[in-house]
């Protein structure tokens, strides 16, 4: 029997942050999935830099737990830096937590609550999900 998997589309971007999306959110009973969408920057020559913090975690609204990070997939973990070519690169990106509850209504994604640069996102909506076999 396979297990349960529930699918949030999500189309969120952060005010400070115009080249990061947030596309999707994938909750199973093994972790709790969500890819990103991420596009260099015209602030930099050749696009700038990204990289995660392995201590990024994620919140579930109404709970005391923080769920960590397990694995990210496309973008290396700080220190260490993937960096652009050109200011017109672009990288799409997922990060695996803790699996979280499948009732969860809304998640927040904290990298470093002190930093407004950060991959820091509040109350992601989980709506309209999708069963996927």
């Amino acid at each position: 029997m396979k297990s349960k998997r529930i699918l949030y589309p999500v189309k969120s971007k952060r005010a400070e942050l115009e080249n990061v999306q947030l596309l999707r959110v994938e909750i199973n009973s093994q972790y709790t999935k969500i890819d990103f969408g991420y596009t260099s920057t015209s602030y930099y020559e050749r696009g700038g830099w990204v990289h995660i913090n392995k201590k990024t975690f994620v919140a579930v609204n109404g709970l005391q737990k923080e769920f960590a990070l397990l694995k990210a997939e496309n973008i290396p973990f700080a220190p260490n830096q993937l960096s652009f070519k050109t200011s017109n690169d672009w990288l799409f990106f997922s990060l695996y937590f803790e699996a979280i509850p499948f009732n969860s209504n809304s998640i927040d994604l904290i990298e470093n609550a002190d930093d407004q640069n950060s991959f820091n996102f509040y109350k992601i909506p989980l709506e309209n999900g999708i069963e996927i076999l």
